[in-house]
């Protein structure tokens, strides 16, 4: 019998929600907090997300099941305990009598649902949610223990390295909203320790004994797994798979989030007082030991665009069963059950960008005027050169979805497809941007992609040829035959 142990610390790529279903009468979503109000990981989120990939990966059958045939996971998963500025547990600072130095944050995002017909605010649609702020870190243990048995033996290091290969890859994210780019996950460097123990023996029994159970403190061997490989899963092939990463460059103003007041940590009071403003997020810095406030564009905003304008494109062509593609592509919540998106999109930080605060005036449309008591301040961004960096994520999209999916974001790097709030007063434009500078774009190139279709492999590095199979399946593509009108 064998039992294997990692400890690591993970680092928020993108704010987190996990929902405590707690009624509150201020927010309408809070998060998981712990008996001190700090934030918290349940240890079952960790072990949901990791469960749902180790089974894409073919690495199922671990987590136990019940029933006659009950037997108890292989695989054991801590909460996640918030980390101090210093690298210390907020949880054994407060255990010990000690105060931490990091404070108490709220981080409320407010949310508009989208009525996707209409690509106006749904009536009552506005809501809040609470985040934990982007950048902040969780530290984890996970366990794995080879019971024996009839089954064959479990290869524990190996489990417990396909896990760590897995976060090291971006394969496992956390919490809910992640194909709107909330919950991605990193491990800190230097973080992770392991160990394997076998309890059939005597030393092996003392030397498990001989743990400390302080999740702060490492364990014996430190370092990654060896022989850790990320698993990955069989494609589809009738599907696409992989990753689309594209820079385009706003063509004017940009506002994004509106409704959202920027915290006073930004540190920006030229705009404090304007009635619109560019939406801000709280990030975590270990590195100064404080929070900041950075300009924020939600995944959500950018994929709401891209949903508007793939069902606009499906209804040119002629599909008559658009509304149903588009729900089950991009998700959708209904009286029939709900289905994931297939189409995951990363949300971005931006440095810490001044905005520019514009006067308006509303009109009188009947007198053709100004409206009285109609004077209103936006703050937009508006910098010559801003990068606006979107990365999409398509998880066996169908060929005829990744076909609509690529005339709208052909739309969006044209300057046809806006995003954010006021396009039609000339905010959001975006323009494919062939950025030169390494440091900042791909040498002259404003699109990288990696995917996958009919076990095929194409990148942008790939030959003219080459890429031009791709394209002639995608313009190729007929109705996915689960969406094809009448289908049962």
């Amino acid at each position: 019998m064998k039992r294997g142990m990692m400890r690591f610390t993970l680092e928020l790529l993108s704010p987190l929600r996990v929902g405590s279903g707690s009624n509150d009468p201020l927010l309408d979503a809070p998060v998981v907090r712990d008996a001190f109000g700090d934030y918290r990981v349940p240890g079952s989120s960790l072990a949901g997300a990791v469960r749902a990939h180790l089974e894409k990966v073919g690495l199922g059958g671990l987590f136990g099941e019940g029933g006659d045939a009950s037997s108890a996971s292989a695989v054991e998963f801590s909460d996640g305990f918030l980390v101090d500025w210093d690298g210390t547990t907020v949880l054994s600072k407060r255990l010990a009598g000690d105060a931490p130095a990091m404070a108490r944050v709220l981080e409320v995002q407010d949310r508009v649902r989208i009525d996707h017909t209409s690509g106006t605010a749904a009536p009552g649609g506005k809501f809040d949610a609470e985040v934990v702020p982007l950048g902040l870190r969780f530290r984890f243990e996970i366990g794995c223990v080879d019971r024996g048995g009839s089954r064959e033996p479990l290869d524990v290091s190996g489990v417990l390295g396909a896990i760590l290969a897995a976060f090291e890859a971006g394969d496992i994210r956390l919490g809910a909203e992640v194909t709107n780019g909330l919950g991605m996950v990193k491990p800190v460097a230097g973080t992770v320790s392991h160990d394997v123990h076998d309890l059939a023996t005597p030393a092996g029994l003392v030397a498990a004994r001989s743990v400390s159970p302080w999740i702060d403190e490492p364990l014996r061997n430190a370092g990654g797994l060896p022989g850790a490989a990320a698993a990955r899963a069989a494609e589809s092939h009738a599907a696409v798979d992989g990753t689309v990463r594209i820079l385009f460059r706003a063509d004017g103003p940009i506002l994004v989030g509106g409704s959202q007041r920027p915290s006073p940590r930004s540190g920006d009071s030229t705009a404090a007082e304007a009635d619109l403003l560019f939406g801000h997020t709280l990030v975590a810095d270990y590195a100064r030991g404080e929070f900041v406030s950075r300009p924020w564009i939600p995944g959500s905003s950018v994929k709401g665009v891209l949903r508007h304008r793939v069902r606009h494109v499906l209804e040119a062509t002629g599909r008559h069963d658009a509304e149903r593609c588009v729900d089950a592509w991009f998700g959708s919540v209904g009286e029939h059950g709900a289905s994931p998106s297939l189409v995951r999109v990363h949300g971005q930080v931006l440095d810490d960008e001044k905005p520019t605060v514009v006067q308006h005036v509303a009109i009188d449309r009947l007198t053709g005027g100004s409206l009285q008591g109609a004077l209103y301040a936006e703050a937009p961004i508006w910098r010559e050169g801003l990068i606006v960096d979107v990365t999409l994520e398509l998880n066996c999209l169908p060929v005829d979805g990744a076909a609509a999916l690529a005339h709208a974001l052909l739309d969006m790097g044209t300057g046809s497809l806006p995003i954010g709030g006021g396009v039609n007063r000339g905010n959001g434009r975006l323009m494919f941007a062939a950025e030169e500078d390494p440091a900042r774009g791909f040498h002259g190139r404003a699109v990288r992609f990696d995917v996958m279709h009919e076990g095929r492999r194409y990148t942008h590095t790939d030959g003219f040829e080459h890429l031009q199979n791709l394209e002639r399946a995608l313009d190729a593509s007929p109705p996915h035959p689960d969406l094809q009108e009448g289908a049962t």
